[in-house]
């Protein structure tokens, strides 16, 4: 298979969430044929530039799929498949991409439950995996990390973003916190804080400096791209 053939078929793949052999592609017909796990690693076997499986094969097509769900033609289960598939091709890609100086974005994630809860932050799972799909490396702390914490994790990792959620109005306070500990160590400027969750709203993220609110996690690429543009408070 040449070049151009094998990354139409990955981001064909991608747009019908085939992730393997095992899956079924979103209709179902597709089940036993390669699909975006095995055609990438197929495509790094033959030499193909990693960037351009990345862009052209990975991110192009999730932008397309993004477009599908706002325009509803896609199902947001759809919208996430398409992203299980990204997330695994980056695996394969993510040693290719550092040999050639290509680093991913590194975002944090951190978690308030409330004590003694066990609900767990669906909406957090969600917005972490379609950031995988967008070719996100993604670290998540888990639950109930303290600001200083994340911000250690900040410094030792350059992580340019964190993504904070909270169900519990207790864990607000760690938001609040965690702004007001990166201006204290002086990089602040370095990373945007995204705050999100039912404990949230549009203006305690601003009350607190955050830069961005999240109310809906399939809004996750159009609040990162909003984010890398502007130098206010995104609004998405």
């Amino acid at each position: 298979m040449n070049e151009e053939t094998l990354l139409k078929e990955i981001f064909d793949n991608v747009i019908q969430g085939n992730r393997n052999t095992e899956y079924q592609g979103e209709y179902h017909n597709l089940e036993g044929q390669p699909g975006v796990v095995e055609l990438t690693q197929k495509a790094i076997d033959q030499g193909i530039d990693p960037e351009k499986i990345m862009v052209e094969s990975l991110t192009q097509p999730m932008e397309l799929v993004d477009q599908k769900y706002k325009s509803e033609e896609k199902m947001g289960m759809n919208y996430l498949e398409s992203a299980i598939c990204v997330d695994g091709a980056m695996e394969i890609l993510a040693s290719p991409l550092h040999e050639a100086g290509i680093n991913q974005s590194i975002v944090v994630l951190a978690a308030g439950k409330g004590k003694g809860e066990r609900v767990e932050d669906i909406g957090l799972k969600i917005a972490a995996q379609l950031l995988k799909g967008f070719g996100h490396e993604v670290v998540d702390l888990g639950f109930d990390i303290p600001a200083n914490q994340i911000v250690d994790f900040v410094k030792n990792f350059q992580a340019g973003y964190v993504w904070m959620s909270s169900i519990d109005i207790g864990y607000k306070t760690e938001m609040e916190d965690l702004v007001k500990k990166l201006k204290e160590e002086e990089i602040r400027d370095e990373v945007k804080v995204v705050v999100g969750g039912a404990a949230t709203s549009d203006r305690f993220a601003r009350k607190i400096g955050a830069d961005a609110h999240y109310e809906n996690v399939f809004k996750v690429n159009d609040i990162m791209k909003s984010l890398k543009s502007c130098t206010d408070f995104a609004n998405v």
